[in-house]
C-alpha cells in the first residue's frame, strides 16, 4: 500500500480517534496526531505534533498529501496517487482550515472529495478514510504491485 502516514487534525470524536488507529495499525501505517488544544484523550503509540507545517517538514521530501475535505477540488478518482501518501483527514465538525491546508508544499498536495448524493452532506470520518484506503488498495492491485 502507498499510504505511509494518516494525519489526524483535531479530532473530536474519541470512538473515531480509536477506529482509525486500530485501523492504520493493522495496515502498518504511521498516525500522526494533531490534538484539539482542549482534548483529554490522547491515543497511545502515535506521534503527537501541534502544527501540520512541523509535520511536513519532518516527513522525506517524496511524500504527497491528500487532504480529504468537503470543499476539495477533485475527486479521489481523478488524482495521481504517487508512491509515499500521507493522508490528512480533520475535525469531524470544522474539518481542516485552508490556513493549515496553506502551509502544505503546492506541488505535493491535492485536496479531495468523496462523491455525495445530497451536496453539503459528507461521510463520516473513519468511512472517509476507509474509502480512500480501499481505492489505494484497488490501484495498487491494478497496477500490479501487490499479488
Amino acid at each position: 500500500m502507498n499510504v505511509k502516514y494518516v494525519i489526524l487534525y483535531k479530532l473530536k470524536n474519541r470512538k473515531n480517534i480509536e477506529d482509525i488507529v486500530n485501523i492504520c495499525r493493522r495496515l502498518n501505517i504511521e498516525v500522526i496526531y494533531i490534538p484539539r488544544e482542549d482534548s483529554e484523550y490522547v491515543p497511545e503509540n502515535v506521534q503527537i505534533s501541534r502544527d501540520i507545517y512541523e509535520i511536513v517538514h519532518g516527513l522525506e521530501d517524496n511524500v504527497s498529501f491528500i487532504v480529504l475535505e468537503t470543499y476539495g477540488d477533485k475527486y479521489l478518482t481523478e488524482i495521481d496517487l504517487g508512491e509515499n501518501i500521507c493522508v490528512i483527514v480533520g475535525a469531524e465538525d470544522t474539518g481542516i482550515p485552508e490556513i493549515e491546508i496553506n502551509k502544505l508544499p503546492r506541488d505535493r498536495t491535492h485536496v479531495v472529495k468523496i462523491p455525495m448524493g445530497v451536496y453539503g452532506a459528507s461521510y463520516n470520518v473513519v468511512t472517509s478514510l476507509i474509502m480512500m484506503l480501499t481505492e489505494c488498495l484497488i490501484r495498487t492491485y491494478d497496477e500490479g504491485i501487490l499479488d
